[in-house]
């Protein structure tokens, strides 16, 4: 059995320098017991330019404004009336004020929505003023006290629209409307009031009226048969009881087709009911998918997660009319019509499923610890790979969440420093993010990381949490400060570059010493979350494999703790090569033999598009990342058929004509160097 070294004092680390053997160990996996296909990913470039859309009206220009106050319920009255695309709606907000009285109150709500009543612990009320997507409630007349409650209900009407503009749409689905919202992270305030950030979390009652040949869905359990309202129509009423954060909070209604099935806790038998809704058209494959891969996966993740956390409400997965931007909203996860009719959609039925627990259970305190939630999502999917295919994890990752590159796509850091833009870096959060916990359970070994993560998600059940917590977590199980690991892999881009060389002399009685340099080439140095340099090379254990000429091999565990070192063993047999890291434990590159390390470095680019078909005058969305190692990038253009268009980042391409064009993103540092991502190809018919 694998037992991880761990960070070790400084008093500690010329001895794991010196030589040492340590017990070869087999970490065969077991055979395939099935087969799942490869995933693709494609949803979360796509879950990137769905969210983009909503960074507009609600990213760095309004930032969130966090109150002395804690939301404890939203109760919503939602009549839909989907022939005259409108919304009639009234929200109440109850709420406590914490330590300080409260001389004012503000709440998220987009100004171009008109508000026809406003009502303040039930009085009529008209001391607020609208701006910045806000509603300042002046209370200096009436303050609310320290721990004293307070209710605040709007009355408004919302003009329903096919354009996903306010986090919530009426379209066309074959003839049948269909109503869905989906907010992530800054367009819930788009069609209700609220206190729209994560990290205070309430409990919601939402009724909804609609007609009465739709179905309409709504988070947690749904209280009794629906109210027949005498006019055509019918009120539905679901309860949240379990707090959540606004952007898992959902309303989805048409005419679905439905279906239940059952869950079977692993763990005490409980027995939970799931509920599945899909459009008609593709109610055939959905029955097989949305069922298949949600009754597989929730076993695997209750026994090592915990227990499912809504187990006493519900789980259940509708398909939404949406053509991208799957969401974890709580207890009834959408997945868009793109991803349900996809020949493979495995990999986003469960990392939804997954948010359940890491997302919804727990939540980030602020968009910044986004990671989080993404990466440990992330890898729920590898875990449910590992479960039903026996597919070793790290060489499932290396294949399907890495291109093996220095500045590739997980170039940059899990961890958001842009709060108005938490994906604009999503491989980072999303697959990075997966690695961490992957380096973590290989350091810890399984039965301490996963009673870790049980411990963190109880901790901070129903909460909100930042990434110290969850090293707090880790460190708890590890006795070691994890400090050196989150600073190198959340808040640094780039990882390892190692280079290494051995040799091997004979010995007496027939042994042999083998020497081992071991040097970390990469440029960059490690930083903190501060942002301040700490040092130049990462601190990892590290398997090094020796394969002897008789085809046998023996892997020792070192612990790289400088940027050169020497290593010694003493084996056997003869060795023949020697393999860092085998058994794909760490992100990493692994170069031999060692090679300068070079002082001239010159930016490097990547690029992306999408769609990459579209019809002529059609939209295309570039997107991508510029990378220094020893600079800054000053400017980014984009080169469209060797032609400098657009400064940006992130652009909207139209193209007027037909046929194939070249699209690169070219980036310029501080120092004058340049760098040439290479060229995506469109295609426009």
């Amino acid at each position: 059995m694998f037992s991880a070294l761990r960070f070790i004092k400084p008093a500690c680390i010329f001895l794991l320098a010196m030589v040492f053997t340590v017990q070869a160990f087999s970490s065969e996996p077991a055979p395939p017991r099935k087969i799942l296909p490869p995933p693709t990913h494609q949803w979360r470039a796509e879950e990137l330019l769905q969210m983009s859309q909503l960074y507009e009206l609600q990213s760095g220009e309004n930032p969130r404004i966090f109150q002395n106050l804690d939301v404890k319920n939203y109760t919503m009255n939602l009549d839909f009336d989907v022939s005259g695309s409108k919304l009639d709606a009234q929200v109440t907000i109850t709420g406590a004020a914490l330590d300080e009285k409260l001389d004012q109150i503000i709440v998220d709500f987009y100004d171009d929505v008109p508000i026809s009543a406003v009502k303040f612990n039930g009085g009529n009320f008209t001391q607020f003023e609208r701006k910045n997507n806000k509603v300042y409630c002046d209370l200096s007349a009436s303050p609310v006290n320290p721990n004293a409650e307070f209710s605040i209900t709007f009355s408004y009407t919302f003009p329903l629209s096919s354009q996903f503009t306010h986090g919530i749409v009426l379209r066309d689905q074959n003839g049948t409307p269909a109503v869905c919202s989906s907010g992530q992270p800054y367009g819930n305030s788009g069609w209700w009031p609220c206190f729209d950030y994560p990290s205070d979390k309430a409990t919601v009652d939402v009724h909804i009226t609609c007609p009465e040949n739709l179905i309409a869905v709504s988070n947690g359990a749904l209280q009794g048969a629906p109210i027949k309202n005498g006019d055509g129509t019918q009120t539905v009423y679901w309860k949240e009881s379990h707090p959540l954060y606004t952007s898992a909070f959902a309303v989805a209604i048409s005419g679905y087709e439905t279906w239940q099935d059952s869950y079977v806790s692993p763990l005490d038998g409980t027995v939970m009911p799931l509920y599945f809704y899909a459009f008609p058209e593709d109610a055939q494959k959905a029955r097989n998918d949305y069922t298949l891969y949600t009754k597989e996966a929730l076993p695997v993740f209750a026994t090592r997660f915990g227990e499912y956390p809504f187990i006493d409400e519900k789980y259940g997965v509708l398909e939404s009319p949406f053509s991208r931007g799957s969401l974890e909203h709580q207890t009834i996860t959408h997945l868009t019509y793109k991803a349900t009719q996809a020949e493979s959609n495995w990999d986003v039925v469960v990392h939804e499923l997954g948010h359940q627990w890491w997302g919804d259970w727990v939540t980030c305190k602020t968009w910044n610890h986004v990671w989080l939630q993404e990466g440990l999502a992330t890898y729920a999917e590898v875990l449910f790979n590992e479960s039903y295919t026996g597919e070793a994890p790290g060489v499932f990752m290396a294949k399907n969440y890495d291109d093996g590159l220095y500045d590739g796509i997980l170039a940059g850091t899990p961890y958001s420093e842009d709060i108005s833009q938490p994906w604009d870096e999503y491989n980072a959060v999303y697959e990075k993010g997966g690695w961490v916990l992957h380096m973590l359970r290989n350091m810890l070994g399984d039965e301490p990381f996963f009673k870790a993560l049980q411990d963190y998600g109880k901790s901070h059940a129903y909460g909100a949490v930042e990434t110290d917590d969850l090293r707090a977590a880790m460190e708890s199980a590890y006795g070691v400060s994890l400090a050196p690991f989150f600073d190198q892999w959340v808040y640094t881009p780039f990882r390892p570059v190692y280079q290494y060389e051995f040799s091997a002399s004979p010995v007496w009685g027939g042994k042999y010493q083998v020497d081992l340099l071991l040097y970390q080439a990469q440029a960059h140095k490690i930083k903190n979350l501060a942002g301040e340099e700490v040092r130049d090379y990462y601190l990892m254990p590290l398997d090094v494999t020796l394969q002897f000429k008789d085809g046998s091999s023996q892997t020792f565990t070192v612990y790289n703790s400088s940027r050169r070192q020497r290593f010694q063993f003493m084996v056997d047999k003869e060795p023949a090569s020697v393999a860092i890291d085998q058994d794909i434990k760490i992100l990493k590159v692994a170069e031999t033999p060692i090679a300068d390390k070079g002082t001239n470095i010159l930016p490097t680019a990547r690029a992306g598009a999408f769609p990459r078909t579209v019809s002529a005058k059609g939209s295309v969305f570039l997107f991508g990342r510029g990378m220094d190692a020893d600079g800054s990038i000053a400017r980014y253009t984009w080169v469209i058929d060797n032609k400098k268009m657009v400064e940006g980042r992130f652009a909207l391409a139209t193209f007027e004509e037909s046929g194939t064009h070249q699209v690169a993103l070219m980036v310029e540092d501080d120092q004058g160097g340049a760098g040439t991502s290479a060229p995506v190809t469109v295609t426009v018919r």
